[in-house]
């Protein structure tokens, strides 16, 4: 279903569903209202949000329904402390726990499927906004943990620039805090930004600070979209390998425990940008990057995002579709007991999820960690990796790692994606498949592999490591050194994917158009992606959701991944935006 479509169904999903509820209301907050007014109208707004400490009057004493909404002035800031600067920012009091649920979960309050109507919204309405902020457009509303970011601390560590020596608000959980923002289940929460984390002590168990938590269940359901996530810091302290403690693994989202699995949740459109936190004139292949996971124990539905300047995305993850997502700049941790990765799913059967996982229209480029993807094929169940570009990728040998030795026999698709090492290098962006933790079947068909250096003849061969499993090459795979392939076209300026007809990869391919409905739910392999995202002048801060149609594949198909034609367009409208206030 492709992206505008969704969100067109999901309004009228929204008006007919809140139509017939009369108990759903919609109410207002803003850094000029008091907890005293009505709150259901942006001329009478609270002050606070239900679950702020801070919360009084008419605010305290209204209990959250499932599909009410909570709408904050755009350009207002909340902060967890009483760090006020202006008439723009409101202090909460402490952590924001908002112990409300939706009803109807899977049903009537489904964000991936397009059914909200008895969710809870906490976002915005993209008409109202405080003009002295953001001028003449609308700009998010600000969740503040009122750390600054390392430039404009007073706490700077002048021995290892970039870290800081002290927190104003120390987020360790054994210490002053743990978390910014708590939601329970069946929540979509929409359009912030949100800054400020910071630890100085390291993580001696479970799992480290966060800016937003929510519960590890098996039918979670909520949504975290069109956000803007930077700004967090840390003391410069390297913790021992396979020590008992770390210093440089705090996750941005995570669930309320280290252990669990939560599934059916959602984190589109967002951004995640440590630029601020990871400044680029300290970072080095051998480390300087601070900050990661930005997801623990959840990576259930995740897609059109960016992430980029940080050491570690996902950890002890659950994964059903990752799609449309840029990872990039993706560096060493400083600290040697940290995980530095794009992502890790540990292989074990507490560990597997009991459905098909699904990896499609990623890009992956820049990366300098010691594992770049790393999948867990579940026994029973199948794992598609089509139409992904890695280039760039410092340790090629790591590139994209297999394991998984469960029962029955797991099932490993790997079609139509590109996979260039690091240019200028002799390291090949392989294929590893875990000789003592991977026992499944893999089939391969229809990739490019691209080989940074002039050496001798290359084969499908030289892209594979490891003896676990069964392998099958089904064929038309292309194979090019770096010099060839950028003659051809293939360059790190389109992502490696063709821009005409004269290269290797046109029409190449085999024609696997009668698996596209078992390759992924919505037919990608075929009609290309539901979404995508591209980086604005490398800038990171909003990613841009694109209106993206590749090149359709037809009789002939290409081998590698495919070129988008892309569209852009603005920051979507929130869901509650295009409804009426209800009577």
């Amino acid at each position: 279903m492709g992206r505008w479509t969704r969100m067109l169904m999901m309004a009228l999903t929204i008006f007919l569903g809140l139509a017939g509820r009369a108990h759903a209301t919609k109410y207002y907050i803003a850094a000029n209202g008091s907890d005293s007014n009505s709150g259901t109208s942006e001329a009478s707004p609270w002050l606070h949000a239900p679950g702020m400490p801070n919360c009084t009057g008419t605010c305290a004493s209204t209990t959250p329904a499932a599909g009410d909404n909570f709408i904050f002035r755009g350009g207002d800031a909340w902060h967890r402390s009483a760090n006020i600067n202006d008439s723009s920012d409101v202090a909460i009091g402490g952590e924001w726990n908002f112990t409300w649920s939706g009803s109807g979960l899977g049903s009537t309050c489904d964000y991936y499927n397009g059914a909200v109507s008895t969710c809870i919204y906490i976002g915005v309405s993209t008409s109202w906004y405080n003009s002295a902020v953001c001028g003449s457009s609308f700009c998010r509303p600000k969740f503040e943990m009122d750390n600054p970011i390392w430039a404009n601390s007073t706490h700077q560590d002048a021995s290892n620039p970039g870290f800081i020596t002290a927190c104003t608000y120390d987020d360790n959980p054994s210490s002053a805090g743990l978390t910014g923002i708590k939601l329970a289940n069946g929540i979509i929460f929409d359009n912030w930004e949100m800054w400020g984390l910071c630890w100085v002590t390291p993580i001696t168990s479970g799992y480290g600070p966060m800016m937003l938590q929510y519960p590890n269940s098996s039918n979670s359901y909520d949504a975290i979209i069109d956000g803007y996530i930077h700004g967090w810091t840390e003391a410069y302290d390297p913790q021992t390998n396979g020590g008992s403690s770390v210093m440089d693994q705090a996750p941005l989202f995570g669930g309320t425990s280290a252990g669990g699995i939560a599934t059916h949740n959602v984190m589109a459109y967002n951004t995640f940008d440590g630029s601020d936190s990871c400044p680029e004139a300290t970072v080095s292949s051998t480390g300087g990057c601070t900050g990661g996971p930005v997801r623990y124990g959840d990576f259930y539905y995740t897609y059109s995002n960016v992430f980029r300047w940080m050491s570690l995305i996902a950890i002890n993850y659950n994964a059903y579709i990752v799609r449309d997502n840029l990872f990039e700049h993706i560096i060493e941790s400083y600290d040697p007991a940290s995980h530095s990765q794009v992502f890790e799913m540990p292989a074990g059967p507490n560990d597997c999820p009991a459905y098909n996982e699904y990896y499609y229209n990623n890009i992956t480029r820049e990366v300098a960690v010691g594992i770049t993807w790393e999948i867990s094929t579940c026994g029973g169940y199948s794992t598609y990796i089509f139409n992904n570009v890695f280039w760039q990728i410092g340790n090629g040998a790591n590139c994209l790692i297999v394991d998984g030795t469960q029962t029955p026999t797991p099932q490993l698709y790997i079609s139509n994606n590109t996979f260039e090492g690091q240019s200028g290098s002799v390291g090949l962006c392989t294929i590893r498949f875990l000789p003592a933790a991977f026992t499944g079947n893999v089939t391969l068909q229809n990739n490019h592999f691209i080989g940074p250096y002039t050496g001798p003849p290359m084969n499908t061969s030289n892209f594979i490591n490891g003896s676990g499993g069964t392998v099958v090459d089904n064929g038309n795979e292309i194979v090019q050194t770096e010099s060839v392939a950028n003659a051809q076209g293939y360059t790190s300026g389109n992502n490696y994917q063709p821009t005409s007809t004269s290269g290797a990869t046109y029409h190449a391919g085999s024609n696997l158009s009668t698996s596209c409905a078992t390759y992924s739910p919505d037919l990608a392999l075929c009609s290309g992606s539901t979404g995508a995202v591209m980086d604005i002048a490398g800038s990171g801060i909003v990613p841009v959701p694109l209106v993206a149609v590749p090149l359709l594949r037809g009789a002939a198909w290409d081998a590698g991944a495919y070129q988008y034609s892309e569209t852009s367009s603005g920051q979507p409208t929130p869901p509650m935006g295009l409804i009426a206030s209800v009577q």
